[in-house]
């Protein structure tokens, strides 16, 4: 039997507003380091003359990129989750899904895994092919403008005992701790 600690959603305790534009301030910072951490450390020799198409198609690859990364450390650990894609307006919105509740330190490893990945493969990239540092610098930023969101999550549950399971459904987030009999 498990009670219920806290329960929040981001989505009305925030505003849809004030996150997105807590997103784009994040996503102009983290581009601002990138670029200052890439051209102090790394000469590049040439490159890559700017073509809209190719940002573009970085850009689209990006979302369900975050969102599949999302669940990976997931399923490697054997907890069910599942990507769903709901049209809702224009644009469709991609989701992964966990069924059930999920330990903290597994929820964490989870929410932080396409920051933690993309952000490495990235630097690995500048680092080995200097002339794309550009296009890296696009990828990573939309990443971590994505990436906002669960930051805030984690700040939110980072006062939570160890020992506490996280569960979620689309709107909201619960702490559950396990109730002593």
């Amino acid at each position: 039997m498990m009670n219920c600690l806290n329960s929040f959603n981001l989505y009305k305790d925030f505003g849809t507003v004030r996150l997105f534009l807590l997103s784009f301030l994040g996503m102009i910072g983290y581009y601002i380091v990138y670029n200052l951490v890439c051209n102090g450390l790394i000469e590049a020799r040439e490159t890559v003359p700017f073509h809209f198409f190719i940002y573009f198609a970085c850009a689209l690859v990006v979302y369900p990129l975050h969102k599949i990364l999302h669940g990976v450390p997931f399923w490697i650990t054997g907890y069910k989750a599942s990507l769903t894609i709901e049209r809702t307006g224009i644009l469709p919105r991609m989701y992964c899904v966990i069924s059930g509740a999920i330990p903290k330190r597994v929820y964490f490893l989870g929410m932080l895994f396409p920051l933690i990945f993309v952000t490495s493969v990235l630097s690995l990239l500048s680092v080995l092919f200097s002339t794309g540092i550009l296009y890296y610098s696009v990828i990573g930023t939309i990443n971590f403008g994505l990436g906002v969101c669960d930051l805030l999550c984690m700040v939110r549950l980072v006062s939570a005992p160890k020992h506490a399971f996280i569960e979620e459904d689309r709107d909201s987030l619960r702490i559950l701790i396990k109730q002593n009999a």
